[in-house]
């Protein structure tokens, strides 16, 4: 699991280098922004975007917002990684929110295809049709097969939950004791 430490720091020369990517309908791309300073991690619209600085000669200092989820490679003036944490308690949240919706629907779509299988070979067995029986074990099996794979989608909601714990803990004011 990445973890990422926060660093919120105005790089003062213009030497950072982000890679992204900068997909055009079906053309998948990379760009290279050059010579930029990373400032921060912002939220747009609850969406989490690196917050970069441009100098230009022509059109002087400029900011642009990339999604984090494009971010390929985010290096300093050096070619070493600046790490950054895109995450916070609220977008955890909302994940693990995603996740246990995902874990429902695939759940139920595997429950509904195992019990239809199992109506299947109750049917096939009553008219002695083995390819009805046949048929219905195949659909049990695989709803069974799709309702345990569901599971990951639990486990993933978890993982989200424990991370927007460690954030959140992290974002609340330290008290003096």
């Amino acid at each position: 699991m990445k973890k990422l430490i926060i660093i919120l720091m105005v790089g003062s020369l213009f030497g950072d280098t982000v890679v992204y990517r900068n997909d055009i309908l079906m053309f998948k791309r990379t760009k290279i922004l050059s010579d930029v300073s990373f400032v921060e991690v912002v939220p747009v619209d609850g969406k989490p975007y690196i917050k970069i600085l441009i100098s230009s000669n022509i059109l002087g200092e400029k900011h642009t917002w990339i999604p984090c989820d494009k971010i390929l490679e985010l290096n300093d003036d050096n070619g070493s990684p600046i790490e950054f944490e895109c995450a916070n308690s609220k977008t955890k949240l909302k994940q693990a929110g995603n996740h246990l919706v995902r874990f429902r629907d695939e759940y139920y779509s595997g429950f509904l295809l195992s019990m239809f299988g199992n109506v299947a070979t109750l049917y096939g067995a009553s008219k002695n049709k083995s390819i009805i029986i046949e048929f219905g074990g195949v659909a049990s099996l695989l709803g069974g097969i799709l309702m345990l794979i569901s599971f990951d989608s639990a486990g993933e909601a978890g993982e989200d939950l424990i991370d927007a714990g460690e954030i959140l803990e992290a974002e609340q004011p330290k008290k003096d004791e």
